[in-house]
């Protein structure tokens, strides 16, 4: 999909914001270099999604601190996360998140894993809603069943869609 003209950007996601069926897995979440959470600062249930490079760019959710998901993030180099900047101001408040450490529980794994990026916060379901608190989990570290493709274009997006297909049906010719 990258190599079709006109394409900028690629990247896909498990929880696709504004998808009908909008995907929000959910682990509690350990900060392995802090003391425990205070009262009310519940890290029992935030949103876990799964990323490959490119998705942040495309759907213009820039890094604001540290880096992205990277293509050296594959399956054998050190566990990494992007958390959201509304986890930040939610459970790191006053704490330099990159750096810091998390332990998070992915389809029954157990995970420990560097924060070294913090992106833009997302709205999933209406704009009047809170983002989510959301870690990002590398999909080259944790695979996962589907991924929703995104693209950033310079030409209309409706000249892109017969060449998608195809592309796709190239490499599976069973993709819906």
């Amino acid at each position: 999909i990258a190599q079709l003209p006109g394409v900028q950007a690629v990247g896909m996601v498990r929880a696709m914001p504004f998808l009908e069926s909008n995907v929000d897995i959910r682990s509690a979440v350990r900060l392995l270099d802090q003391p425990p959470p205070a009262a009310g600062d519940d890290l029992s249930a935030i949103s876990l999604n799964v990323a490959t490079p490119g998705y942040f760019q495309v759907m213009g959710l820039g890094v604001v601190r540290g880096r992205s998901i990277e293509p050296r993030d594959g399956a054998d180099a050190p566990k990494v996360v992007l958390v959201s900047e509304a986890f930040v101001n939610r459970h790191l408040r006053g704490i330099e998140p990159v750096g810091q450490r998390v332990e998070v529980r992915h389809f029954g794994r157990l995970t420990q894993a560097e924060i070294v990026g913090v992106v833009r916060a997302a709205r999933h379901v209406r704009l009047d809603e809170a983002p989510r608190s959301e870690v990002f989990l590398p999909f080259a570290q944790h695979p996962v069943g589907s991924l929703t493709m995104v693209a950033r274009t310079s030409v209309p997006p409706e000249t892109l869609i017969e060449p998608a297909k195809l592309a796709v049906w190239s490499v599976d010719p069973l993709q819906s």
